[in-house]
């Protein structure tokens, strides 16, 4: 079976650069996702329970002021345990990344972004890039090409 970014995903994706925000809303309105914007960890949560049923993944800032994202990545997870959470830094924080979070680094292209988003939403698939094309496939099955940005 074959992932992709449809049908629609919601996304909270959290970050205090309003750039940062903008930038990450935008691409993912572009492939095809709904997101939720959220300025820093306590509008995050506000989202999180008002909206929490039909998030599918949760994209934070590791460095914010009050709370980190891995501490709002672990709090959320408290309220719903399945939930992909794709943590990203401009610093080189990955090792000290939480069991089940997936990680990109600051700055990252728009298909650099969307390859992140799969493999947090399904990291069974293989993600990778040929062309303007994004091909993600799971092992055995064969491969979907999506639009790359």
């Amino acid at each position: 079976m074959c992932t992709s970014l449809q049908p629609a995903k919601t996304v909270l994706i959290v970050d205090d650069d309003p750039v940062n925000l903008l930038l990450g809303a935008t691409i993912l309105k572009k492939s095809g996702c709904i997101s939720l914007r959220a300025a820093g960890p306590n509008q995050a949560i506000a989202l999180f329970e008002q909206y929490g049923l039909v998030i599918d993944l949760l994209i934070t800032d590791v460095n914010m002021p009050g709370m980190s994202g891995y501490e709002l990545g672990e709090y959320l997870r408290r309220r719903n345990p399945r939930l992909p959470v794709l943590c990203m830094s401009a610093g080189s924080v990955k090792d000290a990344l939480p069991t089940g979070f997936s990680f990109i680094q600051k700055p990252f292209t728009s298909g650099g972004f969307i390859q992140g988003v799969v493999s947090a939403l399904d990291p069974s698939s293989d993600a990778s890039f040929i062309g303007n094309s994004i091909h993600i496939q799971k092992k055995g099955y064969l491969n979907a090409n999506y639009r790359r940005f």
